[in-house]
């Protein structure tokens, strides 16, 4: 959950609402997906503002979400409470992450600032300024919170992965391309 000062969203990874061309499907988010089963009567909330994804570039792979039902800051499955800071990243760090597909999972930071490049649906594309962690996420898992263990500061999200490592999008940079901040 996120905050401008004014609205709290969901967040969400842009490559889960849209198509084949890489642009948004639509502007509504169900839950449970579409792909597992969702339809128009399961919608939670409306598309609000999302990367651009048909850039070749990209330093965020994320869409804010303006809630249609009760939601809360606190991470399924977490005891850790949501501090509403961004985590200074470091390699060693020890992290979290709740995900849809692979539950709460643990792992470490192997590096900072890595460019990767992604397939998407439309294409590769380059993943700048992301980080690196020990294989913490599955498919499905895309837009899952990563968290600090030790402090429940908020490190980013997950863009994507393989059995050996995830790629987690820096949170910070939300800050600067959305202006908003972890809630609390």
């Amino acid at each position: 959950m996120f905050t401008d000062g004014r609205q709290k969203y969901l967040g969400i990874a842009s490559h889960c609402v849209v198509g084949d061309d890489c642009r948004l499907a639509g502007n509504m988010l169900v839950q449970p997906s579409i792909i597992d089963g969702g339809g128009k009567d399961d919608v939670i909330g409306e598309v609000y503002q999302c990367t651009d994804l048909t850039q070749p570039e990209l330093t965020t792979d994320f869409c804010l979400i303006i809630p249609k039902v009760d939601v809360s800051s606190n991470i399924l499955g977490l005891d850790l409470k949501p501090t509403g800071k961004y985590a200074d990243v470091k390699p060693g760090m020890q992290v979290v992450m709740s995900g849809r597909t692979s539950g709460v999972r643990e792992g470490t930071i192997m590096a900072t600032n890595v460019m990767v490049k992604i397939e998407y649906q439309c294409g590769y594309k380059v993943f700048k300024n992301g980080i690196l962690a020990t294989a913490l996420s599955l498919e499905g898992d895309s837009g899952a919170p990563v968290i600090a263990k030790d402090t429940g500061d908020y490190i980013g999200y997950i863009v994507g992965g393989s059995s050996t490592m995830s790629l987690i999008g820096y949170g910070k940079l939300l800050e600067k391309e959305f202006k908003v901040k972890p809630a609390t």
